[in-house]
């Protein structure tokens, strides 16, 4: 097993050049989403090589998290949450949301969502519905940022 201990991760901005390159990491690691031109996309970046990924994808009431995906051999290690520190601030910008599966749910628990079942948008409450009507486990979770 691959660890990244020895030094941190390089926060990388997905543009219209580099963008390739993250799908073809979800691709090789199992995630079957794609990041499109709309979507505000990072990976963490370690040696040259990705290893973790993660899109925000723009709506009229705020962003859905999509993607959020660590390299199968790299996970346990905190990358995770260090990913989404990094990118608090951009958590924060607009209303953001996830649908992620049940096991996850603690993960974003611990990173700052909450459950949105009740304040979510319409719209996405629909999403939701739809995903778990065809027996898809998903969760509705919003980010709350921490109060100072």
């Amino acid at each position: 097993m691959r660890t990244v201990a020895s030094t941190k991760p390089q926060l990388i901005k997905v543009n219209d050049e580099n963008r390739y390159q993250l799908n073809r990491f979800y691709k090789r690691n199992g995630h079957r989403g794609k990041a499109t031109a709309s979507h505000q996309a990072w990976w963490l970046e370690h040696k040259g090589n990705i290893v973790a990924a993660l899109r925000l994808e723009p709506h009229p009431w705020g962003n859905l998290l999509r993607g959020m995906w660590v390299a199968t051999e790299l996970r346990g290690q905190g990358l995770g949450t260090y990913f989404l520190t990094l990118l608090k601030p951009e958590l924060v910008i607009k209303e953001c949301f996830c649908l992620p599966y049940k096991y996850q749910q603690k993960f974003y628990l611990r990173n700052g969502f909450i459950n949105a079942q009740a304040s979510a948008p319409c719209a996405l409450r629909q999403q939701h519905r739809h995903y778990t009507d065809r027996g898809e486990e998903l969760g509705l979770m919003q980010y709350q940022p921490p109060c100072d």
